[in-house]
């Protein structure tokens, strides 16, 4: 005969049509957390090179400033590193921030990956302008502001003295 609290443990609730509870004590199946291979290879990486120091996981630890558990639960991929962390981690074990970061964090990959510059044809008008050298000599016009009127230049559009006066004093009153 089953006790009431055995059977309160696999009481059927309507919401998870027929799923089984769990009262706490037992490990709940865990379901494939988007990401995790990367956080597996990079568990994989970070005992790794530990080991190839010659690095126990409570000495790397002393080095990181954490808990060696910590360093245990990075080891195993149930933790990410913080971005701090990321840093003491590459120069602690000699490894590439970078790396490090994409592979805790692979949703990051599309924000620090290298764009391919789109360069277009300047209009006649952009291209006029970055020629006429006593016109960028007047405004004293230095070449960080060039830099970014090319940039402005690939947007497109017709530019006009007055135009570029505009640019410029917008350019110039950023801090």
């Amino acid at each position: 005969m089953a006790s009431e609290a055995a059977l309160a443990k696999f009481e059927i609730n309507a919401e998870n049509a027929g799923a089984p509870r769990y009262d706490g004590h037992e490990q709940r199946p865990r379901a494939a957390k988007p990401g995790s291979s990367g956080r597996t290879r990079l568990a994989a990486l970070l005992k790794t090179h530990r080991h190839n120091l010659g690095l126990t996981q409570q000495s790397l630890a002393q080095k990181l400033g954490v808990r060696a558990s910590h360093i245990a639960l990075l080891e195993n991929a149930r933790r990410r590193p913080s971005l701090g962390l990321i840093v003491r981690l590459a120069t602690a074990l000699g490894l590439d921030g970078r790396e490090l970061l994409e592979l805790a964090y692979p949703e990051v990959r599309a924000l620090v990956s290298p764009i391919a510059k789109r360069r277009t044809k300047l209009s006649p008008s952009w291209q006029r302008l970055f020629k006429n050298t006593a016109l960028l000599a007047r405004y004293h016009v230095t070449r960080q502001e060039l830099e970014v009127l090319e940039h402005l230049g690939v947007l497109g559009g017709k530019l006009t003295v007055k135009r570029l006066l505009a640019i410029l004093l917008l350019v110039r009153d950023v801090p």
